[in-house]
């Protein structure tokens, strides 16, 4: 389920699911591992199952098993499906930001990593799974660096700065607070010191904003100080995306004028705040219809990157299957 189809809304309920990986090995007694990558506009479950296994009882499986983890009704998850060839296309496609809100943003790249260390933790990585998955890691590094279409712009974050700054002043007269200690915490701050942001500190409710901050050389803000730091902030970046409003219209209401840039699917900002007339509000349905489109010749040589990937893992598939083949026809001989 990705921005194409699904609304963000509804993307964020299901990515709520919780224990999906291991629930799923134990229910499907063919499938062989399971992986489950969460991001800003997208839930998708790559699932390593024998070319004997039924893929519609596989499906009917993944929906069914999504519906009950992200308490919705069964007849309203439907997801997009596709398996063999095309389900390691897709693999590779996201990893390198090309079904992305943002083609060729980076973030994804990081996630999905993220993604395949958590099936790891959870005994649901495949080795088949695994290699799948860190070949499309690589595969993204070779299209970030022939194609550029990883340049300036081209993610979620530098897409909301630069539609945040409309609103705002030069970047060095900035007071900028990020909410979270996240992966798109961590890329807003890099983004903002190349745009030459200096005044930028952290709250975190985990309690990481001050390692977080001493690791990137930024200020940070404990709890009791959080209604100062948003009343002097110029603009507040949030991306924490627990599922509930760490920035509430009462909160927002006494901070002086401000830019809000909300990077969460489960939204940090209460929808509310964009009614204040203090309050500018940017959440990821305006980042999506705002985001550059990419350019074609890049995209199309992308694509063809892909290609050569997917093929060049399937033929050392076949390859290894065939030593296999002759070492045991070998041993039996």
């Amino acid at each position: 389920a990705d921005h194409r189809s699904v609304p963000l809304d509804d993307i964020a309920r299901l990515s709520g699911a919780t224990d999906l990986g291991p629930t799923l090995m134990r229910s499907l007694a063919q499938v062989r591992g399971v992986m489950v990558l969460r991001t800003c506009n997208r839930v998708t479950i790559y699932v390593d199952a024998p070319a004997s296994a039924d893929p519609h009882t596989i499906m009917d499986a993944v929906e069914r098993e999504l519906a009950t983890a992200s308490h919705a009704q069964r007849e309203d998850v439907h997801l997009r499906h596709l398996w063999g060839r095309d389900g390691l296309v897709d693999l590779f496609s996201t990893a390198a930001g090309l079904e992305s809100m943002v083609i060729g943003e980076r973030e994804i790249a990081g996630q999905m990593r993220r993604a395949a260390r958590t099936a790891w933790e959870d005994g649901t990585l495949s080795c088949d799974l695994g290699r799948a998955a860190e070949r499309a890691s690589a595969t993204s590094r070779r299209v970030a660096t022939e194609t550029g279409l990883a340049g300036a712009g081209r993610s979620v974050v530098a897409v909301g700065l630069d539609m945040a700054s409309r609103h705002l002043g030069p970047w060095g007269d900035m007071r900028v607070l990020i909410v979270g200690t996240g992966a798109y915490a961590g890329a807003t701050v890099s983004a903002l010191s190349a745009l030459g942001a200096s005044e930028v500190s952290v709250y975190s409710t985990s309690g990481r904003a001050r390692e977080f901050a001493q690791g990137r050389g930024i200020g940070w803000v404990e709890s009791a100080s959080l209604p100062a730091a948003l009343k002097r902030s110029d603009l507040v970046v949030t991306c924490r995306g627990l599922g509930s409003p760490v920035l509430t219209r009462d909160m927002a209401a006494v901070s002086g004028r401000t830019v809000v840039l909300d990077l969460a699917l489960m939204r940090d900002a209460e929808s509310s705040v964009s009614s204040l007339p203090n309050v500018t509000l940017i959440d990821l349905p305006t980042i999506q219809a705002s985001v550059p489109a990419a350019d074609a010749d890049a995209l199309t040589r992308a694509r063809a990157i892909i290609d050569e990937e997917v093929r060049r893992l399937l033929d050392n598939a076949m390859r290894e299957a065939w030593q296999i083949l002759t070492t045991n026809r070998a041993i039996l001989d």
